[in-house]
């Protein structure tokens, strides 16, 4: 299922304080052009007033299998689609933690947790 990053970028929006999103709305972003390998990743940490320190934003994220980002390009001649196939996860809090990596090498739908040392298989739900 291709999910349109329009549509991610705007329901990320409607999540937002206020001021945040006043300042994103003056513009959509516009590229020339993407690698060909694209490394996207999401801020999780955010301040808390109230604590006066960051805090982690534990909430589950599921990601498309395919990410089209055609409407981003200025010039569009192509189309500019990125097939997931690696996710990283960190466990623990902004003083550390643990990371583990998915990762679906052949893009064949069979995936793969690499934990340190102990490579296991996976599901693409798990991931």
């Amino acid at each position: 299922k291709t999910t349109s990053l329009l549509k991610f970028w705007r329901e990320t929006i409607n999540t937002m304080p206020a001021v945040m999103v006043s300042k994103m709305l003056k513009r959509e972003p516009k590229f020339q052009k993407f690698p060909p390998v694209l490394y996207l990743q999401l801020m999780r940490f955010q301040y808390d007033p109230l604590m006066d320190m960051n805090v982690k934003i534990n909430d589950r994220y599921e990601f498309p299998e395919t990410l089209d980002l055609t409407e981003f390009i200025e010039n569009q001649t192509e189309d500019e689609k990125f097939s997931l196939f690696a996710v990283l996860v960190h466990s623990g809090d902004n003083h550390g933690g643990h990371y583990v990596a998915y990762i679906s090498p052949k893009l064949d739908g069979k995936w793969f947790k690499f934990d340190d040392d102990v490579v296991s298989k996976s599901t693409r739900t798990e991931a």
